[in-house]
């Protein structure tokens, strides 16, 4: 997601410099800390909506994540419907800035992808004294391709071996701290009963990735010399602002924002420390797209450990010969033995199809 290398999609993760970085901003290191916004500022990208949602609470035993207008493992004691909260302001945007390189160390290479943000003000109705409301947003990461070519040599992955076995369909990107929140500060808010009159609350949250990676071929049977020659990523994100009941713990999802983030960088290792690498684009990243309805069922596994930034796994793949984790991951389900092996063929590889539609020259 996110969630992999400094946008870690997830929890905190650090790995020495001459193995690469985390493909994830880490939200818990001082440097990382998320900015929030308390306002995005207007933008013609941005959406703002106002919802009601549907009251239908139709009860299915097998989770407790409420997909508006279905309320799923609901019992006698809920009260509380989508539709009894109502959505003031809804706003998703990507800032409208390139991704910056940074080629100031001798053996990583950087870069800083423009911000997701999300804000959401939400009327949680009149509580009685045993009712409490979260609000807040559940970010999970759909897919990942993050590759690092290394000229004819091979390519290093950042992988969720779980998507890519397709055994989930998306893996929580919760910061680890608090799940299945995105963040346990500015991206959820809590309201306890009793309260007299319907209580407006704020929630926003903000993304991006902030990774580094190595000059040279991570594994030790390589000099270290510079032979990176492009990096393409691209990652597909739900964010969910969500009503949680914390009386019957269950969830109400109250609008969902579809998002992605893509870029494609090429490299001269022959060049000189600061000449290296070029931006082939995107020029702007496709605008956040908050869906009418919600069409997907968050999985219980979507909001429980692991999350994206503990599942990950880092991963050499040799054009000749047999792949290696460099970075395990933290938790996973799957054996990676055999993963290594049934991926073996797996095409993960620079795609460069997309991204020359997003030629920055021919902006």
């Amino acid at each position: 997601m996110g969630s992999s290398a400094s946008k870690s999609p997830g929890g905190r993760r650090t790995i020495d410099p001459p193995w690469g970085c985390l493909h994830r901003k880490h939200k818990s290191s001082p440097e990382h800390t998320k900015t929030g916004i308390s306002e995005p500022e207007d933008d013609p990208d941005a959406v703002s909506e106002t919802s009601t949602g549907n009251q239908n609470q139709n009860r299915n035993q097998s989770q407790n994540i409420v997909h508006q207008p279905e309320v799923i493992n609901a019992n006698s004691s809920e009260r509380l419907g989508a539709s009894d909260f109502k959505i003031i302001k809804l706003k998703a945007v990507i800032d409208k800035s390139l991704t910056t390189i940074d080629e100031k160390s001798n053996a990583v290479l950087k870069y800083r992808t423009p911000h997701f943000r999300a804000l959401a003000t939400v009327e949680i109705p009149a509580l009685e004294a045993k009712q409490g409301i979260q609000i807040g947003w559940i970010q999970t990461c759909l897919s990942m391709h993050f590759v690092n070519q290394y000229g004819t040599e091979g390519l290093t992955s950042w992988e969720f071996p779980e998507i890519v076995l397709n055994k989930y369909k998306m893996i929580s990107d919760a910061d680890g701290k608090l799940y299945p929140w995105y963040g346990s500060k500015h991206e959820v808010q809590t309201i306890h009963g009793p309260t007299s009159s319907s209580t407006p609350v704020t929630v926003h949250m903000n993304d991006n990735f902030f990774p580094q990676v190595t000059w040279y071929i991570p594994h030790n049977q390589y000099s270290k010399t510079p032979r990176l020659t492009h990096i393409y990523r691209k990652q597909k994100f739900y964010t969910f602002l969500v009503a949680k009941n914390l009386e019957t713990d269950n969830y109400h999802i109250l609008k969902t924002i579809l998002w992605r983030m893509e870029l494609s960088i090429e490299v001269n290792p022959a060049n000189p420390l600061g000449k290296r690498a070029t931006l082939v684009g995107p020029a702007s990243q496709e605008p956040p797209l908050v869906l009418a309805s919600n069409p997907i069922s968050l999985p219980d596994y979507a909001t429980q450990p692991p999350n994206a930034n503990n599942s990950q796994t880092l991963v050499w793949r040799p054009f000749k010969g047999e792949p290696m984790a460099i970075v395990p991951p933290i938790e996973t389900t799957i054996n990676m033995e055999k993963y290594l092996r049934s991926t073996k063929h797996h095409r993960f590889k620079c795609s460069m199809d997309r991204m020359q539609q997003h030629q920055l020259s021919e902006q």
